[in-house]
């Protein structure tokens, strides 16, 4: 499969005028770049067209990765291939937050090391990709703000992203631009800017990054400050790797006679016709078949926030083969949250985003959409070594979780370690393996979440001293404290001679509770 035309670079003639926003930034793109290492390579424009070794060639080459909403509760098990109907997914949101605005937060509420611990995210992505998928990192949304309007600096906001990058070592990542994160000029020309510099600093390193950017839509095409948001970005000489459609939500732009999938061709089309313009006026002629490739969709299913959108099955059938038959790169949703139906007690007045309104199996948009797509191009490996690999054992205190054990009792959400791998209960049970063979997915009381990564070895420990260590000549009353293991534990009663890092099969069987477990237990960050 081919990756999208790029835009390399740009200085169009006749354009700059009438961008004069930009001008007054244009020594700042120069810092900038020189910081992190963008060449002079970035002025001249070309279409590079590249095959990923081990991709195979079928029917059509649009990939396809639905939107995954990480923070929304329940946490959804988008690393579960065989149950999702996808291999690649779109995680959002990252935004912005931080005493100065600039540090990267999943929905505003979990840094880096929270939604590893909080959310299993580093757990959950390393499983994807251990069955041969992988994530795209997606920043703004609809809601939130944007690290390019929270973070007014341009080498800090640049810093942000690259963080992200690394952290997750993604390969391709998105901008999702609606309301104040869309038409806030100052905001993006910093995020125009800071991506330049960071497509050069991945150059340069001999790395690839892939770069959409996602933009609302009505059925005569891109609105006027869409297409502002993609001069901001081509101006800073950012190479697109393509500009992805939110084919939903028309309200009064779609008349009443027209379906949703031929107001969503309809916007798809238009669309194409704008950005070949916009591209032609930086000096870039595209083929056809570059143009529509550097297209790409996301229809939300089912019922659409405006009530008068409803995206049917029906609807999604047509407007896929319809899109594919035009020969767009990238396929999405919004989102596999939804991709369920919603039952009796759904309010049907408004969109739920647990659900999707419309009469459906579970997953049946994602199967759909998936039927006739490939994988997610990608051009190199994770380079943060949090998710390169995982440990083959766990040792009790020293791991994320305890070890599964036959005859105790498991409530729904509790998680354990088995194999190297953590699973978390589905329901009650008691004495099911783990990892036993099922006929179905649905007959297992436990889903896996990832391996056990290779920096948890070391994160239960407490620094020395915090409590007098055990000694099992004591007699210890309610609530004394102790060390063991690194791990502080309180005493539940009075008790003597019984090790605290000893593992009964039920916890009412053991006198003492942690209170410095590994993170992500119900115990992690308590007050010592």
């Amino acid at each position: 499969m081919s990756v999208l035309p790029r835009v390399e670079s740009a200085s169009p003639s006749g354009v700059t005028e009438r961008l004069s926003y930009s001008r007054a930034s244009f020594v700042m793109v120069l810092v900038i770049m020189a910081v992190f290492g963008t060449g002079v390579g970035l002025w001249k424009f070309s279409v590079a067209m590249a095959t990923p070794a081990g991709v195979a060639t079928i029917k059509t080459s649009t990939w396809y990765a639905p939107y995954v909403d990480v923070t929304l509760p329940p946490t959804y098990n988008f690393q579960d291939t065989t149950q999702v109907g996808a291999n690649n997914v779109v995680l959002g949101f990252v935004v912005g937050g931080g005493s100065n605005g600039c540090t990267p937060l999943w929905g505003g509420s979990y840094n880096f090391q929270q939604a590893a611990l909080k959310l299993d995210l580093d757990r959950r992505i390393v499983r994807l990709r251990q069955a041969g998928g992988d994530v795209v990192v997606s920043f703004g949304g609809a809601v939130n703000t944007e690290l390019a309007s929270s973070c007014t600096d341009t080498v800090a906001l640049a810093q942000a992203y690259s963080s992200v990058i690394d952290h997750y070592g993604v390969s391709t990542i998105d901008f999702d631009l609606e309301g104040k994160n869309l038409t806030d000029i100052p905001a993006g020309v910093r995020r125009a800017h800071a991506l330049a510099a960071i497509e050069g600093s991945e150059r340069a390193r001999g790395e690839q990054l892939n770069v959409w950017v996602t933009l609302g839509v009505t059925p005569a095409g891109l609105p006027a400050d869409e297409i502002t948001a993609l001069d901001q970005l081509l101006t800073a000489r950012v190479q697109l790797a393509g500009v992805n459609l939110l084919t939903m939500n028309y309200g009064a732009s779609r008349p009443s006679s027209q379906s949703m999938s031929d107001a969503s061709m309809s916007a798809l089309r238009a669309s194409a016709g704008q950005i070949n313009q916009l591209y032609q006026a930086y000096g870039v002629h595209l083929s056809t078949k570059e143009l529509h490739r550097m297209l790409g969709i996301t229809p939300m299913i089912g019922q659409n926030s405006v009530l008068t959108d409803k995206f049917s099955l029906a609807d999604a059938t047509t407007f896929y083969n319809e899109a594919l038959s035009y020969g767009v790169g990238r396929l999405s949703m919004w989102s596999l949250n939804r991709d369920t139906p919603c039952g009796g007690n759904a309010n049907q007045s408004i969109a739920s985003n647990w659900c999707s309104g419309v009469i459906q199996e579970p997953l049946a948009f994602s199967h759909l959409f998936a039927s006739d797509t490939v994988s997610l191009p990608s051009s190199k490996l994770p380079r943060s070594t949090t998710l390169l690999g995982w440990s083959d054992t766990a040792v009790l205190g020293h791991a994320p979780y305890d070890p599964w054990r036959q005859l105790r009792e498991y409530v729904p959400g509790a998680r354990v370690v088995w194999d190297g791998q953590v699973y978390q209960a589905k329901w009650w049970n008691v004495g099911q393996v783990p990892d036993a063979v099922v006929a179905h997915p649905w007959d297992s009381p436990w889903v896996v979440l990832g391996p056990v990564l290779p920096d948890e070895a070391t994160t239960t420990t407490v620094p020395v001293g915090t409590a007098p260590q055990w000694v099992s000549s004591t007699n210890y009353s309610y609530g004394t404290r102790v060390e063991r293991h690194g791990i502080i534990y309180t005493a539940q009663w009075q008790n003597q001679g019984f090790d605290p890092a000893s593992d009964p099969d039920n916890t009412w069987q053991n006198p003492w509770t942690p209170l410095s477990p590994a993170p992500g237990s119900d115990y992690a960050g308590a007050n010592l």
